[in-house]
């Protein structure tokens, strides 16, 4: 059924000149753009984590490791840096979906500063923060190679 679509099983793609979902022919589909919705949902996942993060030490939540000491601040300042952050996250991640190369730029940006954030407030949830990490620097990935293409 496939060969009578024109689908090439060897390189999985469609016939060329053949229109795709969002309906442009595949061969003109921009490069990387699979790889920039995939940052831009990076980007809200981990700003929802983050804002989810931030109001459960606020709250004096008990998921935190007892007795955390940290570099700078403590735990409540740490919540509101998580709270605004998480925030700023999710508007940019919105961005990014509009190939914005403003958004672009600053998830770049804000996901760098957000792995420093992480390694700095590390000791009070280790293993959340090397999931944040992991999903800032897939984003950063993503956005670096991809973002800002003229395609």
């Amino acid at each position: 059924m496939l060969e009578e679509t024109g689908y090439d099983k060897k390189t999985a793609t469609a016939p060329v000149g053949q229109k795709s979902m969002g309906g442009m022919p595949h061969d003109e589909q921009p490069a990387g753009r699979g790889w920039i919705a995939f940052a831009g949902a990076l980007l809200l996942l981990s700003g929802t984590f983050m804002v989810i993060d931030g109001i459960a030490a606020v709250s004096n939540s008990k998921i935190y490791v007892s007795g955390a000491t940290f570099v700078i601040a403590d735990l409540n300042t740490w919540g509101w840096l998580a709270i605004g952050f998480g925030a700023l996250k999710l508007a940019i991640g919105a961005g990014v979906f509009t190939r914005n190369t403003l958004a672009v730029a600053a998830g770049i940006l804000v996901a760098g500063l957000s792995v420093i954030g992480e390694l700095l407030s590390a000791s009070r949830y280790p293993l959340w923060a090397l999931v944040i990490i992991a999903l800032d620097v897939l984003a950063m990935y993503g956005l670096f190679n991809y973002g800002f293409s003229e395609d």
